[in-house]
């Protein structure tokens, strides 16, 4: 088995949250604010984000900063730990189909149209907090989706193939993934 130490980055969502109040959330507890746009078909909703790294995929250390912002009057609605998929795969850690997932995130540039496939059911995302870009997501529960989508973004640039290791609340943003592409 490889010596291959597992960098994760953790998201803590935050319910009412305006730019103000994530900028000192964040600050509060030195992780980067993160507000990202999901595409919808009633219009773009905002989910704002404390986010932060840490070594390895223990979920304690995003918990504790989550009941920190709890306790500075914030409202988490939900903690989530990602690992890189490669680090995961590289390291042969078992993924737990039950409670993991696969999620994939890639730049669509402006001139490109993803035509809608049944198999690769894709939404839309983008992040005003960093660089604004317009990226498509997948979300993959078992091994024969996650292979799927890694070859169909190979020669994609700025992908993001990551591991949900943890998740307080999986179906946070369902209605978004169950979209299916409607807005192709």
């Amino acid at each position: 088995m490889s010596k291959t130490r597992i960098r994760s980055h953790w998201h803590i969502t935050l319910a009412d949250c305006t730019p103000e109040k994530l900028k000192k959330a964040s600050d509060l507890v030195g992780a980067k604010a993160t507000q990202i746009d999901l595409e919808k078909p009633s219009g773009t909703v905002a989910d704002m984000m404390v986010t932060g790294y840490q070594m390895g995929t223990d979920p304690q250390n995003v918990l504790r900063i989550a009941e920190d912002l709890k306790a500075a009057g914030f409202d988490p609605v939900r903690v989530k730990l990602e690992a890189n998929l490669s680090d995961i795969l590289i390291t042969r850690t078992p993924i737990d189909w039950e409670n993991q997932y696969v999620e994939v995130h890639f730049h669509v540039p402006e001139h490109m149209r993803i035509l809608p496939n049944p198999y690769l059911p894709f939404v839309f995302s983008s992040n005003p907090t960093s660089n604004g870009e317009r990226f498509a997501n997948f979300r993959a529960y078992n091994y024969e989706e996650t292979a799927f989508i890694i070859a169909y973004t190979i020669g994609f640039r700025n992908v993001h193939l990551e591991l949900c290791v943890f998740d307080t609340k999986k179906h946070h943003d369902q209605d978004w993934w169950d979209m299916d592409g409607e807005l192709l």
